[in-house]
């Protein structure tokens, strides 16, 4: 008699708890229904961790974590959350086109397009959403077949969940603060904060990379006050954070994406809130000084010249401080809600009058200059804003004659650049020069003896795509005039499909790739 084989059991990976899939939700809510959904995610766990997890980087974590979102999104259709309707409602108004990447015309039989329920292009954009984790560095192509394969293979089980679903709460409602004892302002940056850190959609992947220059400008901040309490700074920043990010494949602000959600599917309740949350606007750190003070409000003067109405609500008690008389200057972040500005998170709010003056003399000084720096480059490269040359030496000899400057600052960083060949420089308006040694084959300008199209559709995505490399108004104009239109995505399917893809949606992966960022000071 033969013995009988032992049958290795299939390995399962670890079960998706209720406790992951409710870190998404407002404050982490627990609700009757959320069981159901954590089921959902459990079922199309292997089936992603099966056709991905043997991807290099593809870690079992982006497995739960995609499965995860793809539950979420359902149960953001069932409950009429807003966060993906938002999201194609902001993506028509801001490019124009019904949705990224895909053409929801082009619907296979199995799945036409209704936004009203799980949609293939909308699975489709969410995996490769969650996928490009795996390198934030590089962009993953949109079309990718694995991702369609496995997009296909998901929707069954989607469309069941949500036929099956049942009944689901939605996001908390905005009320009046007698009914809730939380004041407007406060409900909205609690919502912003959700929608920053936790919201599927919209949260920011590496919070730490994205506040650690935040993070030290607050510890200089405090230490100039002599206060070293750590729940100080915690407050500063989960104050400052949501009100100033730019969050989710749009890379705009949390409010923009509230008010959008709240404009869609509000609450009779929140009808009159809607003018106020369109309205609204946040303003990073910056100098001001007091011009009156009164005890409901006062007036503020920017380094712009610009008067902005104050209100104490924000304050610690709810008032100004006796310390606080016109001619005193103040470090602030402030957001507009309902026609008056408030202090958000931690400031300096009395500091000397002289500071304001030379902060604003300097600040003047600086455009001044700015602007003489960049007449200057103008009319030395013969009003041409971008060009190429073919080593720094013919660049500086451009630029300056037989003057150049000295250089200051990195010694290691200016001998790259000395030594490095076919450069590709931009004058921007502030004064500055972005020159990036290597990229002239990238661009397709007149005369251009450098331009090469094989290194353009590969060496042209970084100017888009890493924001480190190019300023905004630079990439702006590249855009605009159309002067890299061979790079191109990777693509299995042909170059000219990865040229397509990247030109059609070039707009929105600039944007796309600033997304998790934050700005934090303005005018200093």
């Amino acid at each position: 008699m033969s013995k009988s084989k032992k049958i290795k059991p299939a390995i399962t990976p670890y079960k998706i708890t209720r406790l992951e899939f409710c870190a998404t939700h407002f404050n982490a809510a627990q609700f009757p229904s959320d069981m159901f959904y954590v089921g959902v995610a459990n079922r199309v766990y292997p089936v992603i961790h099966k056709v991905f997890g043997a991807q290099p980087g593809f870690t079992p974590a982006l497995s739960r974590h995609m499965a995860i979102t793809l539950a979420c999104y359902v149960e953001d259709l069932v409950a009429g959350s807003g966060v993906w309707a938002a999201f194609i409602s902001l993506y028509k108004k801001k490019y124009g086109n019904s949705f990224p990447f895909y053409n929801i015309r082009e619907q296979t039989s199995l799945f036409p397009y209704d936004d009203e329920i799980p949609s293939f292009h909308a699975v489709l954009f969410l995996l490769w959403y969650v996928a490009n984790e795996v390198n934030p560095e590089s962009i993953l192509n949109p079309g990718n077949p694995a991702l369609r394969m496995l997009a296909m293979t998901l929707m069954p089980d989607l469309i069941k969940a949500y036929d099956d679903a049942p009944d689901t709460p939605a996001r908390p409602i905005l009320m009046s603060e007698e009914e809730l004892g939380i004041p407007l302002f406060y409900q909205i940056r609690n919502l912003c904060s959700w929608l920053c850190s936790s919201c599927y959609l919209t949260r920011i992947n590496d919070m730490d990379e994205s506040i650690n220059e935040f993070e030290n400008f607050i510890d200089q901040l405090l230490h100039s006050v002599e206060n070293e309490d750590e729940s100080a700074k915690a407050y500063a920043i989960d104050s400052f954070v949501p009100m100033n990010a730019l969050i989710g494949p749009l890379a705009i602000p949390a409010y923009e994406w509230l008010a959008e959600i709240v404009d869609l599917y509000h609450e009779p309740e929140e009808e009159r809130y809607l003018p106020i949350l369109k309205a609204l606007k946040s303003r990073p750190y910056e100098y001001y000084r007091y011009k009156t003070v009164g005890e409901s409000e006062l007036i503020l003067e920017d380094l712009n010249g610009e008067k902005l109405t104050l209100s104490p609500d924000t304050m610690p008690d709810g008032r100004f401080s006796p310390e606080i008389v016109p001619g005193k200057t103040a470090l602030l972040s402030l957001v507009q809600v309902d026609g008056v500005w408030m202090m958000n998170g931690l400031g300096l709010q009395v500091l000397p009058e002289e500071l304001f003056d030379e902060c604003r003399e300097a600040h003047r000084k600086k455009a001044k200059e700015h602007k003489d720096t960049y007449n200057y480059l103008m009319k030395a490269f013969n009003n041409r804003r971008i060009g190429v040359c073919g080593s720094h030496e013919e660049y500086m000899k451009m630029a300056f004659g037989d003057n150049p400057p000295k250089a200051n600052g990195d010694s290691k960083l200016f001998d790259d650049i000395r030594d490095a060949g076919n450069l590709l420089y931009f004058l921007n308006t502030d004064g500055t020069v972005s020159v990036l040694p290597g990229y002239a084959t990238c661009v397709k300008i007149k005369d251009n003896p450098y331009y090469d199209k094989e290194c353009a559709s590969h060496d042209g995505l970084a100017i888009i795509l890493n924001h480190s490399l190019s300023t905004a108004e630079m990439r702006e104009y590249i855009i605009k005039n159309k002067l890299i239109p061979d790079a191109a995505l990777s693509s299995v399917s042909s170059p000219e499909a990865g040229r397509k893809m990247f030109q059609k949606n070039i707009r929105f992966l600039n944007d796309y790739a600033g997304r998790d960022s934050m700005p934090f000071l303005r005018g200093i």
